[in-house]
């Protein structure tokens, strides 16, 4: 039974730590867009959920391959 207690918290504490994680990223990159992006480029501001989905797609898409251009140069 503790065991099973301790799974569960232990996701849950996962979660909490990931969602705070999300914010603390997401909220300035919201700012910043919509400091700069709206004045300039004439573009709607965005809310936390798109930000986070910004910065996730922005890390997919321009993801570094240093980590295999590295073990290939051994």
């Amino acid at each position: 039974m503790k065991t099973i207690v301790a799974i569960i918290l232990g996701l849950l504490a996962f979660v909490v730590s990931a969602c705070v994680l999300g914010a603390i990223v997401s909220l300035p990159t919201m700012w910043l867009w919509n400091w700069v992006v709206p004045t300039i480029f004439h573009l709607p501001t965005i809310d936390v959920w798109q930000a986070w989905g910004l910065l996730f797609l922005s890390a997919l898409l321009l993801k570094s391959g240093a980590s295999e251009s590295s073990s290939k140069s051994q």
